[in-house]
């Protein structure tokens, strides 16, 4: 049964936490007894991997941090199986992120394959859930320019196909900061750059500057969005909490060399899991709104197994 559900998966929260450094407090929040939460967005570039920890519900207060810690389930028992046959159990290891951890496959999931996962824990039902990742559109032709100012005239085309699809689209530049003494640039990661809702058809607004859009109005064809990214500092692209994270960030500079434009093909399921955490950016409400609904496609358990294809091209920006 696929449904909506008021308690909050921890993947989630995990989404927030990975894009800031604050501490979230999550008002009137417990621990939901016998509820395993899977969760993955498996993907065409990566081995398959999720995890899987406890349930919740809006009704005390905790941090991320504390919630993590009381969470996870180490020993569960995850098996995953293609299109009907059994493949392997998947392996726990620590992450950085969080150090949750997850269960993780010794392969990369195959396009169109259907797959289940199985997950069992002492104490709590049998959670399943199935998923495949679509079959995805690549980004061609793209181009970009500087204009002057932040922005960047920018330029790629998409050969929709007839059947329904789903898309979210983000762009970004690596940031960097110099080392004092050696001048050697070190690696900072993504800042999100903005981009023009008008280039998009229909689209929502979601995290990272990025849209969620259905192919509703390309009706199969070969189309070109285009429009013009404005490039912010870096300050702007990230939540930090101490005045010494803000100072950190004013240091960051933008690699303004090239663009990268990422677009992710979305499973149905995905895009209806990224649609319900759309919801309060469209009123400017906050995340964790009681009136906010999370999407689920878990049965006797709560999260989300789904698929994305991943296209992303790094463009060399012209002058």
């Amino acid at each position: 049964m696929k449904n909506y559900q008021k308690s909050y998966p921890l993947f989630f929260f995990a989404l927030l936490f990975t894009a800031c450094t604050k501490d979230i407090y999550i008002k009137d929040l417990v621990e939901e007894k016998n509820t395993i939460v899977v969760n993955s967005l498996m993907n065409n570039t990566h081995p398959l991997s999720v995890t899987v920890t406890k349930g919740f519900l809006y009704e005390s207060e905790k941090t991320i941090e504390e919630i993590v810690e009381a969470s996870v389930l180490t020993e569960a028992k995850v098996a995953v199986y293609e299109n009907g046959n059994y493949i392997e159990d998947l392996v726990y290891q620590k992450t950085p992120a969080m150090d949750i951890g997850e269960f993780t496959a010794s392969f990369v999931p195959k396009i169109g394959a259907k797959y289940q996962i199985e997950a069992t824990a002492e104490g709590f039902p049998v959670a399943t859930s199935i998923g495949e990742v679509p079959k995805g559109v690549d980004i061609v032709d793209a181009s970009v320019k500087y204009s002057g100012g932040n922005s960047y005239p920018f330029s790629f085309t998409l050969n929709d196909p007839a059947e329904e699809n789903f898309y979210y689209l983000k762009m970004y530049f690596n940031g960097y900061l110099l080392d004092s003494l050696t001048q050697t640039r070190i690696d900072k990661g993504r800042y999100v750059v903005e981009i023009p809702e008008g280039a998009l058809p229909q689209a929502e607004r979601y995290v990272d500057n990025g849209y969620l859009f259905k192919d509703d109005a390309l009706g199969g064809k070969t189309i070109t969005i285009s429009g013009i990214a404005k490039a912010g500092r870096p300050l702007h692209s990230t939540i930090a909490n101490t005045r010494e994270e803000r100072e950190l960030l004013k240091s960051i500079q933008l690699d303004t060399t090239q663009l990268f434009i990422h677009l992710e093909t979305l499973s149905e399921d995905a895009y209806k899991f990224h649609k319900s955490n759309s919801a309060p950016l469209q009123i400017n409400d906050d995340f964790l709104n009681e009136s906010t609904t999370v999407y689920s496609n878990v049965e006797n358990g709560l999260g989300l197994f789904a698929g994305t294809y991943i296209s992303e091209v790094g463009v060399d920006v012209t002058q």
